[in-house]
């Protein structure tokens, strides 16, 4: 039986492998929205709107589990004893479900590939970005200086396209960690369309991320 330390990576990449299938289904939902929005069906626009905002709400709920997992096995000593003490008698049923087969099958390719970066790692790149752009600037212009920054860590699953909208992964990885500093309040949540820029809260927080 693979250690603890395995078992409880191999959950990690079945979380992110949720978290991008969301991703997928968000960015066709939007598609459609927009589709619709052109051929005025307002009505049906309408409705994908409040699915589309359940949906970002179940990957909200996601994200949590995901960390709420990784704190509970961050120390070795409680993965391993876990691990031996209560994950073995049900090991067999859970291998053999069908759907765990699945994310295993896709969790191996994925770990031969180069799982995606986590997206913590974008946070301070985003935040520095935006500082020496004076505190905002054009989405094109931070994603450029935040990929110089984080070049060195993006790996090659990073770099492909996405399926659903040919957008490259670590971008729209991007967008969704502003999307989650935009909700916590480190950046601004009225600037103009296309324009992502810091609070004072940002700054703050910054500067507290650069101390630890």
């Amino acid at each position: 039986m693979a250690d603890g330390k395995d078992k409880s990576k191999g959950v990690e990449v079945a979380f992110e492998i949720l978290e991008e299938e969301i991703d997928i289904a968000i960015n066709d939902l939007s598609e459609r929205i927009a589709e619709l929005s052109k051929q005025q069906e307002f009505e049906k626009a309408k409705a994908l709107i409040e699915v589309g905002q359940k949906v970002k709400e179940y990957k909200e709920k996601v994200i949590a589990l995901k960390k709420k997992w990784q704190e509970i096995f961050e120390r070795e000593e409680i993965r391993n004893e876990t691990f031996e003490t209560s994950t073995q008698k049900n090991d067999d049923e859970l291998i053999n479900s069908e759907s765990v087969q699945r994310v295993i099958k896709k969790a191996k390719e994925r770990l031969k590939k180069g799982m995606r970066t986590p997206k913590e790692e974008y946070v301070i790149p985003i935040l520095e970005s935006l500082i020496e752009l004076g505190g905002k600037g054009e989405i094109g212009q931070v994603l450029k200086r935040v990929y110089e920054k984080m070049k060195v860590k993006l790996t090659w699953y990073d770099m492909q396209k996405l399926p659903s909208s040919g957008e490259i992964r670590w971008e729209n990885a991007a967008q969704w960690v502003r999307f989650d500093l935009v909700r916590q309040g480190f950046l601004s949540d009225n600037s103009p369309r296309g324009i992502w820029e810091i609070t004072e809260k940002g700054r703050e927080y910054y500067n507290r991320l650069l101390k630890k």
